[in-house]
């Protein structure tokens, strides 16, 4: 095993913390995050705190490796910085009171072979309980895809707002297409319906798939969108005043059919990109 691609990037161990885990850490929504690597560490190379239901701060020690694979050996090195890290106290850098953690991370940024999972739990479980935890590359990514963007929740409500709202877009285009084949006497019938922005428009204001690509052909839905709105307003009022609406009929009908292409294309990038956020984020 190896790096993950994503995580190749970085140029060493301490890199790695402070342009992946430090912002992960913060995203994720703990606070209080030190960096204690390369000082006097005591198996943590970050301490980070939170706030539990009782309203009393817990704190975390993590040690971060950054190394392509760890095997059984490598593994009593994790354990080694596991017992450290409980057995020493650390000072809070804002009121230097003396503190000590309640759980411990073992993080690499590549991967951890079975031997080495196995063996480190063995080897602190019976002390520590379930407040020991080991993350690799790949637990890494999945929460940075998660967390780097917003809650699970919150993108799945904005983008199946979206969807529908695309979905209802374009069955109101038939319906309105339909109308212009209608004759009330000699004259044509007048679309009513208008379509919906306000979920293209959210999205716009707050993406939550920051992909170039489909933030684009989201603005040109939107466009679109309101262009044909704006013909249907405009052809009532010409209608009202006797004057001919062929040529804004021709307008309304090249803009859906312009919207349709875009529609899809939405449709289509948005299941990509939520696949690629792996399956936590899964129906």
């Amino acid at each position: 095993m190896a790096f993950p691609s994503e995580l190749k990037q970085f140029a060493n161990e301490d890199d790695f913390i402070q342009r992946f885990l430090v912002p992960l850490l913060k995203r994720l929504g703990f606070g209080l995050v030190t960096n204690y690597h390369g000082n006097t560490e005591f198996g943590k190379d970050l301490v980070f705190g939170e706030i539990d239901r009782f309203g009393n701060i817990r704190y975390h020690g993590l040690q971060a490796k950054y190394e392509a694979s760890i095997g059984l050996e490598g593994s009593q090195t994790l354990i080694s910085d596991c017992h450290q890290a409980f057995a020493n106290p650390f000072k809070h850098p804002q009121t230097g009171a003396t503190e000590h953690i309640s759980s411990f991370y073992a993080v690499n940024g590549g991967s951890l072979s079975t031997q080495a999972v196995d063996h480190f739990f063995a080897s602190v479980r019976p002390t520590r309980g379930p407040n020991v935890y080991l993350l690799q590359g790949k637990d890494l990514l999945v929460l940075d895809r998660l967390y780097s963007i917003t809650s699970v929740q919150e993108i799945r409500a904005r983008v199946t707002g979206l969807l529908f709202e695309i979905s209802y877009n374009n069955t109101i285009c038939n319906v309105i297409l339909g109308t212009f084949e209608k004759r009330l006497g000699e004259k044509h019938v007048i679309p009513l319906e208008r379509l919906r922005v306000a979920a293209v428009g959210g999205f716009l204001t707050q993406p939550v798939l920051s992909n170039p690509d489909l933030i684009n052909d989201v603005s040109a839905a939107l466009h679109h969108a309101t262009t044909i709105n704006a013909l249907n307003e405009s052809m009532l009022r010409f209608a009202v005043g006797g004057e001919d609406i062929d040529e804004k009929k021709a307008q309304v009908a090249e803009m859906i059919r312009e919207l349709a292409k875009v529609t899809a294309r939405i449709d289509s990038r948005v299941w990509t990109l939520m696949a690629g956020l792996g399956p936590l984020v899964g129906p």
